[in-house]
């Protein structure tokens, strides 16, 4: 649970677009079945009709394709809990590393200088996704949001609440 403080609420949570989750298991998939590939050009090579190379095959795909799932699920979990929480006094990124690590970084709108956003490629613009850019005066110079969902739309939204922050009516 994200720490809010007295008289703050949620006006936009931002994820990651859903086409970046489908080309991260379009690739898991070709991972997946590449064994199967294999296994034919290497049959054509070397004998391998008997019984026990195909049950010991059978075994070793089966662990593979373990591996293979639990690469997804961790790809899934840090799809689906990579956010940022735009709130009425302040941005909060949720970065999602690994299943048990995360990172939370707030950012006041008071200490925000720039906000800008990054729309490269056919689809991108097409599916309407990109980077995020968040610029402040602090040492960490910059948060960057990446394959955000609407990134202008976003940006407005964070750019309205600065002007609300900063001439209070």
């Amino acid at each position: 649970m994200l720490p809010f403080e007295e008289g703050e609420y949620v006006i936009h949570v931002a994820h990651k677009h859903w086409f970046v989750f489908l080309l991260q298991s379009l690739l898991m998939s070709v991972v997946a079945a590449l064994p199967l590939i294999i296994l034919p050009v290497l049959s054509a090579f070397y004998s391998l009709d008997s019984g026990y190379v195909v049950d010991l095959f059978t075994f070793i795909y089966g662990i593979y394709l373990i591996f293979v799932w639990i690469i997804v699920f961790i790809m899934w979990t840090d799809y689906y809990l990579d956010m940022a929480v735009i709130t009425n006094k302040r941005i909060m990124d949720v970065e999602q590393k690994g299943l048990f690590s995360r990172v939370v970084s707030t950012l006041r709108y008071e200490v925000i200088q720039d906000v800008t956003t990054d729309i490269v490629g056919v689809v991108p613009t097409l599916l309407n996704y990109g980077d995020l850019y968040v610029q402040t005066a602090a040492e960490k110079r910059e948060f960057c949001i990446e394959d955000v969902k609407d990134p202008v739309l976003v940006k407005s939204i964070i750019s309205g609440e600065m002007s609300k922050s900063r001439y209070p009516i």
